[in-house]
């Protein structure tokens, strides 16, 4: 039997707050349209890639202000501001805000779950 390894949470800046990232849940959906054909089948006439949607999962700890990231969730969702980070080696860039949640924690810690759009791809870092 082979042991289980084990991951540390990885750092991400996120509007000037460093958080750590436990884990990314991303979902992506292709718009298609179908139109029915003289002979009774379908075929596909247009499609188009739609947005990603990528949640994190996030963990922040402040012995000042635990609830500080919240001000630069709700800043960035009044003003659409874009962000980028690099996660697990990958590369996340044009990055808008749809949505998030957060719970105070005990001691100084927040949860939080970020939930962005982006457009562009999302590419691999290059390695210098």
């Amino acid at each position: 039997m082979s042991a289980i390894k084990e991951r540390e949470p990885e750092l991400i800046i996120i509007g000037g707050n460093a958080f750590y990232c436990d884990k990314i849940k991303a979902s992506g959906v292709m718009n298609v349209t179908e139109q029915p054909t003289v002979n009774g089948n379908m075929a596909v006439t247009n499609y188009c890639r739609r947005s990603s949607k990528v949640t994190l999962c996030l963990r922040y700890y402040s012995e000042e202000s635990t609830i500080k990231p919240l001000a630069v969730f709700h800043d960035m969702l009044g003003t659409r501001a874009t962000f980028s980070f690099s996660y697990q080696g990958y590369r996340f860039t044009g990055c808008i805000i749809q949505n998030f949640t957060a719970e105070e924690k005990e001691e100084g810690w927040l949860a939080a779950e970020l939930t962005f759009i982006t457009t562009d791809a999302i590419t691999e870092e290059v390695q210098p």
